[in-house]
């Protein structure tokens, strides 16, 4: 009823609105505070990206157990050794692909993140290839991949040593290479970080 004694009919459909709309922001609120924490904490697996629309957090990504978050992307190694088919079927397999490395960070930060975790240097499989034509990398997820100029690329490379080196690797000096696809190392997969 309206102050005048008028009945009104949009008044439950009012207050529907309303609880909806607190109801809403009070969860916007708490995703927002929980998201703040994880970035003020340190802890790691959660990245905010804030709204200008909101002005604050909506929305955490993350990695699953396991599996290391930089920027938007999340990265797991394996140690086992396997030839690079073989080690982008188990990424495949696990959600993912073999890792698409695109910056000078991300090298930086997988090769701190191995030297760590195997107290050595190591040679790994990532997800690039020119397997389908000589000189035009691919990544794994379908994307185009670097050119033959790429600043990433050890010096010298990539070589195609024999005309058969096809796959990619990171090495221990954190360049890439490209090298044959049947030899055996252990392998890092990615894939984009995911809603929390």
């Amino acid at each position: 009823m309206s102050r005048d004694g008028r009945k009104t009919r949009d008044t439950p459909r009012l207050a529907a609105a309303s609880a909806d709309h607190h109801n809403t922001m009070a969860w916007t609120r708490l995703l927002a505070l929980l998201c703040l924490a994880s970035g003020i904490t340190g802890f790691k697996g959660q990245d905010c990206v804030s709204s200008s629309t909101t002005g604050g957090c909506v929305m955490c990504d993350s990695c699953p157990d396991g599996w290391l978050q930089f920027s938007y992307k999340c990265f797991i190694y394996y140690s086992d050794h396997r030839v690079w088919s073989e080690a982008e079927s188990f990424c495949m397999d696990i959600g993912g692909n073999l890792a698409k490395i695109e910056d000078i960070a991300e090298v930086t930060f997988l090769n701190s993140h191995l030297e760590e975790a195997t107290k050595e240097a190591k040679r790994v499989w990532i997800g690039g290839h020119d397997k389908f034509l000589e000189g035009q990398w691919m990544w794994t997820d379908g994307s185009a991949g670097p050119a033959t100029g790429w600043k990433l690329w050890s010096p010298g490379q990539p070589s195609d040593s024999s005309k058969a080196e096809h796959c990619m690797e990171m090495n221990y000096l954190g360049g890439i290479n490209d090298d044959k696809c049947h030899e055996r190392k252990p392998f890092i997969c990615f894939q984009p970080t995911r809603p929390f």
